[in-house]
């Protein structure tokens, strides 16, 4: 029987992580649609809420400490049944009731791995766009990219688990750009995006990382991602981006989060099994 494996993760969004599920009873997909929730240790009654509206028709994982998005994605993995993998945020909604139909179709008749889609906010606008200002009238088409938005996309299991998933050491930020390193120093294909299927992201304040502990996250794991992936360790560009942030640090006066980044990510040990080489780094750049 064809399904789709949803991983969700959380972490004390109980009221938006309800709204989501909720959300799911409309679509029209005639497969086994395996709900897969992570709880990241939630203390605001998401356990309780989960079982007493839909007891036996989720995958409910508790953790003990809250392992970050990448480290979370990762424990949904392993709870995944099926090849084709969805990963939504709690507080993020698909917009047409056939879009599960039309995801599994597409990562059916499609060899690429990652597959990027449309993430729009409250008021029907883009919620972000990475994928540069020529690329922005094709936002309803399908192209080949080298990102795609975490907070809803889908990945296929077997390449997810064939470069062993996330660093368990990133915890928040990067991720994405990790993963889709590793696929291209893997000499994979890059992301398929698919404009047709639009994503809601209802962002809230709630539980978000603040500001100084978000750029502390953001210097140590691009650090680190470069050290680890980029050819020869990053060379020019680990200098670029340590004078970027520098300057950054010095403006939004984190210098001490800067610091720390900085000591961190040279804590890592680095996996040089999927560093990109020089041809693969190249197809990275230009499949933006």
């Amino acid at each position: 029987m064809h399904g789709l494996s949803l991983i969700i993760i959380t972490y004390n969004r109980k009221d938006e992580l309800i709204f989501t599920l909720e959300t799911l009873k409309k679509q029209d997909y005639p497969g086994v649609l395996e709900v897969i929730i992570v709880d990241q240790n939630s203390d605001d009654g998401t356990e309780e809420a989960i079982f007493q509206l839909y007891n036996d028709n989720i995958k409910y994982v508790k953790l003990k400490k809250n392992l970050g998005v990448a480290g979370g994605r990762n424990i949904g993995v392993e709870h995944a049944s099926f090849e084709n993998m969805l990963f939504l945020d709690d507080d993020a909604h698909f917009i047409s009731s056939n879009a599960l139909s039309n995801i599994e179709n597409i990562m059916n008749l499609n060899p690429n791995n990652i597959f990027a889609f449309q993430i729009k906010d409250l008021s029907n606008g883009l919620f972000h766009w990475p994928y540069g200002d020529k690329l922005l009238q094709k936002r309803e088409e399908t192209f080949l990219c080298n990102k795609y938005i975490g907070c809803g996309h889908a990945i296929k299991k077997s390449f997810f688990e064939s470069v062993d998933g996330y660093s368990k050491d990133m915890f928040f930020g990067f991720e994405e750009t990790e993963l889709v390193m590793k696929m291209f120093g893997s000499n994979d294909l890059p992301v398929l995006y698919v404009g047709s299927i639009e994503i809601v992201h209802r962002v809230t304040p709630i539980t978000r990382i603040v500001d100084n502990k978000r750029f502390y996250y953001k210097v140590r794991n691009r650090l680190f991602v470069i050290r680890e992936l980029h050819p020869i360790g990053g060379g020019v560009y680990l200098l670029y981006y340590l004078l970027g942030y520098l300057y950054r640090a010095i403006k939004l006066k984190t210098f001490t989060e800067y610091k720390a980044g900085i000591r961190d990510a040279f804590k890592f040990s680095i996996d040089k099994k999927y560093r990109m080489s020089y041809r693969n780094f190249f197809r990275y750049l230009l499949s933006k």
